[in-house]
């Protein structure tokens, strides 16, 4: 770490003073309050049923979806990007630093983050049941994932602010796929909430993104895609120190 200049200090009282405006606005709950002018600049899709799939030891989850069925075999994707420019202002003292740190490294035990904490795990990360400023992509596709004509339903680019309605991790998103987690059998910890977001609507979507997402794997594939496996490391650690001790 030390030789690739990785091994950062803790963030400068300067870098973490360019967020004191957005910690005062900050909740107990891990909520924020948004600005009344942001609802104004952005479009609000806190109606949407929108929802993060990432790492069951995920803390930053920077990145969530939405499917709405259009009729007629067409559906409406959305990706969702926490929108970290809105609290890194150009030519503050953090952005200096996270340009230094340029991206975050990630070790068996920790992880050495661009950004600090408050924004990495809660301004940035898109928890269930609160709003969050994001960046969207919506676009139209049809059942085989391929996009839509364009001039009658062009893409979609621009600021937002969702609420996502809960949070997924990877083994949800294969048992509902595989059938064996269904709306009778589904962990109270992770129900949706919002108007109409129910247990079986968001089964019904992880189901309906992945066959599309099959779909559109065996067209890329027919179409000279390359697959490139490799295999995957997982470490042991120690339980009480947290460091690994084997592979």
């Amino acid at each position: 770490l030390e030789e690739h200049d990785c091994a950062y200090p803790e963030f400068s009282e300067a870098a973490l003073a360019s967020l004191d405006e957005f910690r005062e606005r900050c909740r107990p709950d891990g909520s924020w309050e948004i600005p009344d002018e942001e609802f104004a600049r952005r479009r609000d899709l806190r109606d949407k049923q929108i929802f993060p799939i990432d790492p069951p030891t995920a803390r930053d989850l920077d990145d969530a979806l939405h499917i709405e069925s259009l009729g007629n075999g067409l559906f409406e994707v959305g990706v969702h990007i926490a929108d970290v420019s809105y609290f890194v202002r150009p030519g503050t003292a953090l952005d200096a630093e996270a340009c230094e740190r340029s991206t975050t490294v990630y070790m068996v035990h920790r992880a050495f983050t661009m950004l600090p904490k408050l924004l990495t795990e809660q301004l940035c990360s898109l928890n269930a049941h609160v709003e969050r400023l994001a960046f969207s992509c919506i676009f139209v596709i049809d059942e085989n994932g391929l996009l839509a004509d364009p001039t009658q339903y062009p893409p979609w680019f621009g600021r937002t602010v969702i609420r996502p309605c809960c949070r997924l991790h990877y083994g949800h998103a294969q048992e509902m796929i595989e059938g064996t987690l269904t709306a009778e059998h589904f962990p109270p910890e992770i129900s949706p909430s919002g108007a109409g977001h129910t247990v079986a609507s968001v089964v019904e979507s992880v189901r309906l993104l992945n066959a599309i997402a099959v779909r559109r794997r065996a067209w890329r594939f027919e179409n000279g895609s390359l697959r490139l496996d490799r295999p995957k490391v997982y470490f042991r650690l120690d339980a009480s120190t947290g460091l690994p001790i084997s592979v």
